[in-house]
């Protein structure tokens, strides 16, 4: 399955994907699927990897909005 993530997602957001869960018993149906995002952020870059990161940040500077 393929989900389309059309928000900003951060460490232990949750997601609801309604009827794609467990069925349900004596049913047709199915449950309702939480998706919990464990997101682990890297300690250290290579400095190729930082570039590039700074590169693709400044390409589309007129997207990001600060929060």
């Amino acid at each position: 399955m393929t989900i389309a993530i059309d928000e900003q997602i951060c460490p232990q957001t949750c997601k609801l994907v309604e009827n794609e869960g467990m069925p349900i018993e004596g049913s047709d149906e199915k449950g309702n699927l939480y998706l919990t995002f464990d997101i682990e952020f890297p300690s250290q870059f290579k400095i190729g990897t930082k570039q590039c990161m700074i590169s693709a940040l400044q390409r589309n500077a007129d997207q990001l909005t600060v929060v």
